[in-house]
């Protein structure tokens, strides 16, 4: 049960800061340099925030390692590219239920390793 509470927090918490409001924010800001450009700005700056917020818990969790560091923000800027598309094409309902279902499926998997 907990792994699901974790999923809810995660996708509630992190697709209304890093979607709805970093990367709405990030594109009104840059919405000068034209719409193509101000999204693909927006969905790199929110995709490395996105990627930050992970690096504090994978520290805590296996160590500083910078391979560690490297693979969590590289693999997290990649979910966080994928979850800003689907905000952006499909709203922020399913970014969330998109986050929800990936974190209950790589909680399973790290269970299922130890």
């Amino acid at each position: 049960m907990e792994i699901f509470g974790l999923a809810l927090y995660g996708c509630i918490c992190e697709e209304l800061l890093c979607r709805l409001f970093a990367l709405s924010l990030i594109f009104y800001i840059f919405a000068w340099t034209g719409i193509l450009l101000g999204i693909i700005i927006s969905v790199i700056i929110s995709s490395l925030i996105f990627a930050l917020g992970h690096l504090p818990t994978a520290l805590n969790l296996i160590g500083g390692h910078r391979e560690v560091v490297k693979r969590t923000i590289y693999l997290n800027i990649i979910g966080g590219v994928v979850f800003c598309f689907i905000f952006i094409f499909f709203g922020l309902f399913f970014s969330m239920v998109s986050h929800a279902t990936s974190d209950i499926i790589l909680n399973i998997m790290n269970l299922k390793i130890k």
